[in-house]
């Protein structure tokens, strides 16, 4: 074989290896994010108690979590509605996560607000989507 061609192979594996690299270390694999799933599996929990203090802590910690995730993915905003925007950019179908922000947005900011289960469970449907739409779940 001559010598210009082992060099032409040479130089194309080092190309495909370094390219790899290159892509990989960018970018995270939000499903290797054994911390947002164990979280995920606490929120699911507090789903499981009778009471409305529960619900809302899990719509309250879903949001967190979603906006980790959002961060993870390195979606740029400096709030999680900024963030929630761009990504929007990216994935269409996480406008719905709006509604659940919103939800989440009225228990935290108006007193005396109260959540019936169905509603929390809606959210939390939203927000799983919007998680496995990143690929954090």
């Amino acid at each position: 074989m001559p010598t210009y061609l082992a060099g032409i192979l040479i130089a194309i594996a080092v190309i495909i290896i370094l390219s790899f690299f290159i892509k990989s270390k960018g970018r995270r694999d939000l499903g290797e994010y054994k911390e947002i799933k164990e979280k995920w599996l606490e929120i699911e929990g507090l789903m499981k108690n009778s009471s409305s203090l529960s619900w809302k802590m899990a719509v309250i910690e879903a949001d967190k979590l979603m906006d980790s995730a959002l961060k993870e993915a390195r979606m740029r905003g400096e709030t999680m509605g900024e963030r929630l925007r761009f990504s929007v950019h990216k994935y269409p179908k996480m406008q719905r996560v709006w509604e659940a922000h919103i939800l989440r947005n009225n228990l935290v900011h108006e007193r005396d607000n109260e959540i019936d289960k169905k509603d929390a469970e809606k959210a939390l449907a939203l927000f799983k989507d919007g998680l496995k739409l990143l690929g954090a779940l």
